[in-house]
């Protein structure tokens, strides 16, 4: 196992120091001790260890709420939990926060080390698997963006859909430029368009300016939690309603 870097959060500093100590003679580098569970939340953010050793009684934060903040804002985080018991109902919250892996003390080194090379592991895996979620996500919305320029290709030029994508995709390569910003950009001006009309029936419908009728749409958007589109269609056909 390569040397990793490791913060230590126990209140018993003899505990710490003993960790510390195998932790050394295996090859790891500790960049911290923590005695609370704020302490090891603010080394894990000026340190980024690979792995954090954290003790679940501790004064002032204990070990699982801090071990929930860390892994909030470093989800790649190594945590390991070290404790005098470990009950269904702590293993139960343990893996719902996201713990790499737990000790029972008194901890040995090599219970140490076999439960670090192990929980690393459990979170490289984690890690990729969530990366590989973020990446299906990222293309399918790619695939709805493509999928929406071509809808619009399609009825601006009144073409079939599956010609509409041949259409981006020929003028993707003839402008050197990626089909799905070439697809945003097309929907970005659509939008565009689509608002502006809407903008001039609705200052027409209700006999004011287009400076006005935008600040309805906004005002309307902003309130409602909708698109500008959204809210121009509703206040548009509020206002024929009332016309």
């Amino acid at each position: 196992m390569k040397g990793y870097k490791f913060v230590i959060a126990d209140d018993d500093s003899v505990i710490s120091l003993d960790i510390a100590q195998m932790l050394q003679e295996n090859g790891h580098t500790v960049v911290g001790i923590a005695n609370d569970g704020l302490d090891a939340i603010k080394l894990t953010e000026e340190m980024d260890p690979d792995v954090v050793l954290m003790d679940i009684q501790m004064p002032l934060f204990d070990g699982l709420s801090a071990a929930q903040t860390i892994l909030k804002t470093n989800p790649n985080t190594c945590v390991i939990c070290c404790t005098a018991f470990a009950d269904d109902e702590f293993i139960k919250r343990a893996e719902s926060i996201g713990i790499a892996g737990y000790l029972v003390k008194p901890i040995n080194e090599r219970s140490l080390i076999s439960t670090i090379g192990i929980s690393l592991s459990m979170t490289k895996r984690i890690s990729e698997h969530r990366q590989q979620i973020a990446k299906t996500k990222n293309k399918l919305r790619d695939m709805q963006i493509v999928d929406q320029a071509c809808a619009e290709i399609s009825e601006t030029q009144g073409v079939e859909h599956y010609k509409a994508y041949r259409l981006l995709q020929k003028t993707s390569m003839d402008r050197g430029i990626s089909m799905i910003k070439l697809a945003e950009m097309i929907i970005e001006n659509s939008e565009k368009g689509r608002l502006r009309i809407l903008k001039e029936k609705l200052a027409n419908a209700l006999d004011c300016s287009t400076a006005e009728a935008w600040a309805s749409i906004s005002n309307k958007s902003i309130s409602d939690s909708i698109s500008c589109i959204e809210a121009a269609n509703i206040l548009l056909e509020d206002a024929k309603r009332n016309a």
